[in-house]
Parts: structure tokens; sequence; C-alpha cells
């Protein structure tokens, strides 16, 4: 038997709003530690990244349309098939959000002594929210079309606009998880580990899934 593989083969009816977040959570419970588990070794080489966020979404997908997966054959397989595409995503993306947190960082530090740039700063601050807001939008529909990486981030911002209130509750859960689990560490060490990847790729999905049937 492998690692978190067991028959679900009790029907539920599928509820609405909170309660099919909830319903689907406890539903794939121990699928998203398995994904968040696989996320987490797939991206110890660093420049991987990008391939394991797009393997994740593409799972935590599967879950909010109610498909059937098999977690770990499911995530390999996406893996090695989007992986060149992946890895160049996350490059992409990833690069350019750790030169802007040093820099609202270093922007931050210069306003304690120079009044101007607290104005400054909002611009690196800025750019951090947009990233986030678009990355469970960029990252499924770099696995479902073939544009070039600027391309496929200007059809992402476009759709977190058009969906700008599954954009804001994908956005506010990753900056309720971000602040728990800074708030509370080492003792959120294993929410780390075992949930936060898979739980904000599943969120995300929930909040953006809409948008995307209707682009995908």
């Amino acid at each position: 038997m492998k690692l978190f593989d067991f028959d679900k083969t009790v029907s539920y009816k599928p509820k609405k709003g909170a309660g099919r977040v909830l319903q689907l959570f406890f539903y794939h419970f121990f699928d998203l530690i398995e994904v968040n588990v696989l996320f987490l070794l797939t991206s110890l080489p660093l420049f991987t990244v990008g391939a394991a966020f797009v393997s994740t979404c593409k799972i935590t997908t599967l879950f909010v349309r109610d498909e059937v997966v098999s977690v770990f054959h499911d995530y390999f397989y996406y893996y090695k098939k989007y992986f060149r595409r992946g890895c160049l995503a996350g490059f992409f993306v990833f690069i350019p959000f750790v030169i802007i947190c040093f820099s609202a960082l270093f922007y931050s530090d210069l306003s304690e002594s120079i009044y101007a740039f607290k104005f400054v700063r909002l611009i690196p601050v800025s750019a951090i929210f947009l990233f986030v807001l678009i990355l469970p939008y960029f990252f499924n529909l770099i696995a479902a079309e073939r544009a070039t990486c600027v391309k496929t981030a200007k059809k992402a911002l476009y759709l977190s606009l058009c969906n700008a209130k599954g954009t804001f509750l994908s956005f506010s859960v990753f900056f309720v998880l971000f602040v728990l689990i800074f708030l509370f560490f080492p003792y959120t060490i294993i929410v780390f580990v075992l949930f936060y990847f898979s739980l904000y790729s599943f969120l995300g999905s929930y909040c953006t899934i809409r948008a995307l049937n209707e682009y995908v």
C-alpha cells in the first residue's frame, strides 16, 4: 500500500461556499499532506521550484474539480511533463520576486532616516502584492498553454482583475497563513512542512477556478 493511498469510495453531496471548502479539505486531508511533502522534496534544488509549483497547482485544481487523483503518480506525471516550462516560469517569477523583497527591506531601512523613502518603498511593496495576486493564475496557465511567460503573466493579471473577489480571497489566504506561521514560529514549523504550500495552492485553486474554467 502506497503512502496515503486508500480507496475513497464514500459518496457525498457537494456543499457550497465555505462548507464546500471544508468538505474538500477533509476529503483530501492526507492528499494535501502528500502534495506538500512532494513539493518540498522536488523544490530542494531550488531551480525546480517553478516545476514543483505547476505540479502542485495541477493536483489541487483536480481536487477542486472533484476528479479522481492518484497523487504520487499524477504529481510526477505533471512534474516531468511541465518540468522545462515550469522551471523557466519559476525563474521568471521568483528571481524578480526575491529582488523586489530585498528592495522593499532596503528602502524600509532607509525610510527610518530619510522620510522621502517612505513613499519610495511603496513601489516594491505594491509589486510584492501584485506577484502574490497573480501566482495561482500564472502557474495554472503555464500548464494550460504554450505562450511566453510575459504573455502568460499579462493574461494572469487580466484574470485576476476580472475575478476580483476570488483573487482577494486567494491573497487573503496567503497573507493569513504567512502571518500565522511567522508569528508562532517555530511552533508552526509542522504546519509549514505538512500543509503550507499545498493548502495555499488548494485554496488558491478554489478561489480562481471559475475564472480559469472560463478561459482554459
